[in-house]
């Protein structure tokens, strides 16, 4: 019987990182959602994936305790089947249990006696709490029955969850009348516990004291759902979330603990307890940071509250006092529970600070900028989980904000962009135009042409149009023309899909059929009322092609659909202007969208082409695409790809205008999309088949972006579009030889 530990293998971590780099959506198109990380099962199986976990460690990390599977009569039968599977030794009852003889559970788990001493958090690796958390102040479980007392917390740091939730003294080492060395207070639960933590450490390699604190922080997170703390799903959620965390960012086992609960205050081995490392080393005032429970005022500024918070503020590295502090710790006052409360000095409250701001750091952020971004991801739910810490697998939790905040600067650093600019350009942060003297005089002279610009009665005198038609009734022109002229004589906005000399001229066309004007003078009227019209509209547009080029350089063929994309037209935006009406809030709109319009190189046509078809770029759209997250990503990806594919920008616009055919040919597509994105149309086809079925082929940005993702992965992983398919439809319940073959593809591609 192999000893505790060997059985089973461990997977690839990179299965579970397949899902996040292949999924079907990002953080911006999954609109608040957990949908980052999901290709053919939820991003929870995902996070599973990345603690490394394969299908047997997961069955015996989350197989049910002993306790709740037995009943009276098969009690005894499982017990002792337990026994002899997970530890190989013959059981009888508690008190003879050959695994209490120090040297019998030496042997049945491969540990040393200075490993014992770890798991069991005893003798040489003894906690200790820091001096600096009193009682009132270490309110970490004080509403939970778990735990006995503040005593029972210390004791058990390093060991909490192989002692479990009884009050029963902890696990210890004593000899007997004969010397010898026995495991006390042990239990059935307790050796069960100690199978599952053994082999978990053995699996990831994170040392037992931080490997505790690792799943202590968790099953405190799920609070009243976990109440005999147990091993759960979240458990290997966390752990492999941790695990993506630490590659990446080089991110400890505590410091991930205090993302999803509390920073612990004690600590063996030497090492300063956690909140001491943090708050109080160096020490750089003349009395330490103490948490006493009692209330921090923001504002107030007695030297006890200024000095405190100065504390805070040096230990957490924020660059103002006032701003950086003030702004975390009202989030926590007002977030961290059902309801708002005071700040304290508290471990719960100095934690979440703790956690906003590492979370920040870790990502190269400031404060302010991470709690921006996590507001642009999903809003004041997920800055109040963010606050909270609290695991919830039944909706978004901090685990994967985690995992969106990470693709997110990620994405952000690829797009050189950075917080501000990016809630800026999406709109969530709204920049007035500084109205200067020299913008001022521009408007002042613009606002002079455009009243010569419009289009009046004696212009359209000067026509000579006849005054009744040929049934003598009176024609009144500027009714005619009202489908085309304003009150204003501004020219109205006319359709994107065809030039306005073809539209004004049908319009005119239609309007005029009803009027008994034989030809051919009624070619001649509709001409010349033609000329007028379309003189106006250029006048008129001129005037703010030539604004915008001064202003933003916006080229004069992208100022139409520029204008369009941001809900306006000309003639509003001259109404504006001539009313004093909004003007310099319609300003401010058109130089943030002519601005994205630039940095993205985005054409006239590839603008009209989104504005017609706004389902071209993310077939979720209803109605016109606005400047927001999820349009910014999907243009930026499209003008990545205009840049990078090797042909010019007509040829992915048609692509667009086939693979939305009613009678496109799917292999005809497919062969099309595989020479612009560089992949094979086999390949494309193999992919396709999840994204779309077989009907057709990615028909809108946000789908090729996908199969751009996937034809990526391949090149990384070296993974065909069907061993990437077969990567992310793993689970728990999946085949073994599915497993096996998995991988071993993924291990092979990763050499």
């Amino acid at each position: 019987m192999p000893r505790v530990g060997t059985v089973g293998y461990f997977c690839s971590a990179s299965l579970g990182e397949l899902s996040y780099r292949v999924s079907l959506e990002v953080p911006t198109t999954s609109r608040y959602g957990s949908d980052y990380g999901k290709v053919q099962h939820s991003s929870a199986i995902a996070q599973v994936l990345m603690s490394g976990a394969g299908p047997e460690q997961q069955a015996i990390v989350l197989e049910p305790a002993l306790s709740s599977q037995a009943n009276a009569d098969t009690s005894a039968d499982l017990t002792r089947q337990f026994f002899k599977t997970k530890y190989n030794v013959d059981y009888v009852d508690d008190a003879s249990n050959p695994l209490n003889n120090l040297n019998v559970f030496l042997e049945k788990t491969g540990l040393d006696s200075d490993g014992v001493e770890a798991l069991l958090a005893i003798g040489n690796h003894t906690a200790y709490a820091s001096p600096n958390i009193l009682s009132a102040g270490h309110n970490a479980d004080e509403d939970s029955p778990r735990e006995a007392s503040l005593t029972a917390i210390k004791a058990r740091f390093g060991a909490g969850y192989v002692n479990g939730p009884t009050t029963q003294p902890a696990m210890a080492l004593n000899k007997d009348a004969y010397g010898i060395k026995r495991l006390v207070n042990t239990s059935v639960d307790r050796f069960d516990r100690l199978q599952r933590i053994i082999r978990l450490q053995r699996w990831t390699g994170i040392p037992f004291t931080a490997l505790d604190t690792l799943v202590m922080a968790v099953v405190r997170s799920e609070g009243a759902v976990n109440p005999q703390m147990v091993l759960t799903v979240n458990t290997l959620r966390a752990l492999g979330t941790y695990r993506y965390l630490n590659k990446r960012y080089g991110l400890a086992p505590d410091e991930f603990a205090a993302f999803v609960h509390q920073m612990p205050g004690e600590a063996n081995d030497g090492r300063l307890p956690m909140f001491d490392r943090v708050f109080n080393n160096p020490a750089l005032f003349d009395t330490p940071l103490v948490l006493d429970g009692s209330t921090l005022y923001l504002d107030q500024h007695s030297s006890q509250h200024v000095k405190a918070r100065a504390q805070l503020s040096r230990a957490l590295h924020l660059s103002s006092t006032h701003e950086g502090l003030r702004q975390l710790a009202i989030d926590v006052r007002e977030l961290i529970g059902n309801a708002p409360t005071d700040f304290r000095l508290n471990l719960s409250m100095i934690s979440s600070l703790y956690r906003q701001a590492r979370i920040a750091s870790m990502f190269g952020l400031t404060t302010a900028e991470c709690r921006a971004l996590i507001d642009l991801l999903g809003s004041l739910s997920f800055r109040k989980k963010v606050v909270s810490g609290q695991l919830d697998d039944t909706e978004p939790d901090v685990l994967d904000i985690l995992m969106q905040l990470d693709w997110a600067v990620t994405w952000l650093e690829a797009s050189d962009r950075d917080v501000t600019t990016l809630r800026r350009q999406a709109g969530w942060d709204m920049t007035e135009t500084i109205v200067t003297q020299e913008l001022t005089v521009q408007l002042e002279q613009l606002t002079n042409d455009a009243r010569l610009a419009v289009l009046n009665s004696d212009q359209l005198a000067s026509l000579d149009l006849p005054s009744k038609d040929d049934q003598n009734n009176t024609i009144n022109w500027w009714i005619i023309l009202s489908y085309l002229i304003d009150e204003s004589g501004l020219v109205r906005t006319q359709p994107l899909h065809e030039e306005p000399a073809v539209s004004i001229r049908r319009t005119l066309h239609e309007r005029l059929s009803a009027i008994a004007i034989a030809e051919p003078l009624a070619s001649e009227v509709e001409a010349r009322l033609a000329t007028f019209v379309l003189n106006g509209y250029r006048n008129q547009h001129r005037l703010v092609e030539e604004l915008l080029l001064t202003l933003t350089g916006l080229p004069p063929d992208r100022c139409e659909p520029v204008i369009r994309w941001a809900g306006s037209d000309v003639s509003k935006f001259l109404a504006a202007l001539l009313w004093d009406n909004g003007v310099i809030e319609t300003l401010s709109m058109l130089i943030r969208y002519s601005e994205v319009s630039q940095q993205l190189g985005l054409s006239a046509r590839a603008l009209r082409t989104f504005l017609i078809n706004p389902r071209w770029l993310y077939a979720g759209s209803e109605g016109q695409f606005y400047l927001s997250p999820n349009s910014l990503y999907l243009l930026d990806r499209y003008s990545n790809w205009r840049d990078n594919c090797g042909y010019p920008e007509e040829a992915l616009l048609e692509y667009f205008k086939q693979a939305n055919d009613p009678q496109r040919d799917a292999t005809q597509c497919a062969a099309r999309l595989a020479s612009l994105t560089g992949w094979t149309s086999s390949e494309v086809l193999a992919a396709n088949a999840l994204l779309t079925g077989s009907d057709r082929i990615a028909s809108s940005m946000h789908e090729v972006d996908w199969l751009s993702r996937m034809h990526s992965a391949s090149e990384v992983t070296g993974l065909s579009a069907g061993q990437l398919l077969s990567a992310t439809d793993l689970t728990a319940a999946s085949a073994a030889a599915h497993w096996k073959s998995t991988g071993e593809a993924v291990i092979a591609g990763n050499r």
